[in-house]
């Protein structure tokens, strides 16, 4: 990951401050330590102090320097377009897949509860996520999609293409699901704000406190840290893609992406009042996912892998800004203002997974560009499985981390095989270019 990115976002210029933070000098003991302090970490430390947990949550940056502060802020309820109910049925089987569905589709109701609560100033907007069909075909699989999450107790609203045009202001699309229990919010706002709850809760935080080391003590764990040592009974590494060598077969387990995102200048009222007048947040059913929302100053967020060869980061600004005009009829001038980059975890099957890397030492990977929902939910189960150890209790079953044959080459496919995804996609979408509005 490129570090200077982090203070390009829109976010880092328009977030609350981050809380002030333990210096992170000398020793500390724990019931558990975590490393890493976004979504996840964050997430699983609050909950397990409110299980009376004594954590500490150690953290090389800030919280949300990673992908939780770098993502577009989409709160989406849902797993990656290609999984559904059944597919996550035929992988974990019926009673541990019914836990996930129900963690998974009441992950955004989940966020949203935590704003609440620890009155979070992060612009959350609870307005609904819609996920648009691309091609005709696209709106067949949406209505196996509504069917089958209605099995699990969740309802999704099926628009038709009209519909679809009402609430996007775009022809773009053949029919849409609407959940409204998704949206948006400011990422960087959101992880700071959790931070803030945590330490409220009791939880140290040692921000600027990288972990060097990972040494198994008896029955415990001690992390040795550029700032001290930490001892614990049990440890989460909360590092999600950005591992590296502190746990190699962990970082061989998922596969790294780069996804790239723009903040545009200010819109005029007009753009505002047609496009995404509900204020949704939206990412359709493409297999290069286009992905948007508004800001509360009314600048449209988007964002996107890039092909290997894709080249300098001002030239991904371009080609993020032609795919916006091309999909939706935008008037007048349209330039990007802000850009910034993260990098995601993608497991094989793109399920969430819970690793034991070692006896006492746990990891949770993986959830494949849904992680602000999927994250802050999962943390709550791996505290609770944490407070009071039942493998059963999780929504997924802990298994040692399974390195990628080739791991080397798979971390690059998805970047190379990217342009034959959106030849693809074009040829099923029919290539619909939107254009500027002409009405």
């Amino acid at each position: 990951m490129a570090a200077d990115t982090f203070c390009d976002s829109l976010w880092h210029a328009t977030a609350e401050p981050a809380p002030p933070l333990s210096p992170g000098g000398g020793d500390d003991t724990a019931d558990v330590a975590i490393v890493g302090a976004g979504y996840l970490g964050l997430s699983t430390a609050l909950h397990l102090a409110e299980h009376g947990a004594r954590v500490v949550v150690t953290e090389a940056h800030e919280p949300g320097f990673g992908a939780s502060g770098r993502n577009t802020g989409f709160v989406v309820p849902s797993f990656v377009a290609s999984l559904g109910p059944d597919e996550v049925e035929a992988a974990l089987g019926r009673a541990r897949a019914a836990r996930l569905c129900r963690l998974v589709g009441g992950a955004g109701e989940r966020v949203f509860e935590l704003v609440r609560k620890h009155r979070i100033a992060c612009d959350a907007t609870q307005a609904g996520w819609l996920q648009p069909a691309h091609s005709r075909a696209r709106v067949d699989f949406l209505a196996r999609r509504q069917s089958d999450w209605a099995r699990h107790g969740k309802s999704l609203a099926l628009l038709d293409r009209e519909e679809t045009h009402r609430l996007t202001g775009a022809r773009s699309w053949h029919g849409a699901l609407l959940d409204p229990s998704g949206g948006h919010v400011n990422p960087l706002g959101y992880a700071r704000g959790l931070a803030r709850a945590a330490l409220a809760a009791g939880v140290t935080i040692r921000g600027g406190s990288r972990v060097t080391k990972l040494d198994r003590r008896g029955r415990g764990w001690t992390l040795t840290t550029s700032a001290g040592r930490i001892t614990a009974d049990r440890a989460v590494l909360a590092t999600n893609a950005l591992t590296g060598a502190l746990a190699p077969e962990l970082a061989r387990s998922v596969v790294p992406l780069v996804v790239h995102q723009i903040a545009t200048r200010p819109l005029d009222p007009e753009n505002r009042r047609r496009l995404l007048p509900g204020n949704e947040s939206l990412s359709d059913t493409r297999r290069d996912i286009f992905a948007v929302r508004w800001t509360p100053d009314g600048r449209l967020v988007t964002g996107g892998a890039a092909a290997l060869a894709a080249g300098a980061r001002g030239r991904l600004r371009r080609s993020l800004v032609a795919r916006l005009r091309r999909l939706l009829p935008i008037a007048g001038p349209l330039a990007a203002e802000y850009a910034w980059s993260g990098v995601i975890a993608l497991t094989r099957d793109r399920l969430p997974r819970v690793f034991e890397v070692d006896r006492g030492l746990y990891a949770a990977v993986g959830c494949n560009g849904r992680g602000l929902a999927l994250s802050t939910a999962l943390g709550g189960e791996l505290a609770a499985f944490l407070a009071s150890p039942d493998p059963g209790a999780l929504p997924v079953p802990i298994a040692r981390p399974a390195p990628i044959p080739g791991h080397l080459i798979a971390r690059h496919l998805p970047s190379v095989l990217l342009p034959w995804a959106r030849l693809r996609d074009r040829l099923e979408s029919g290539a619909v270019r939107e254009g500027p509005a002409s009405d």
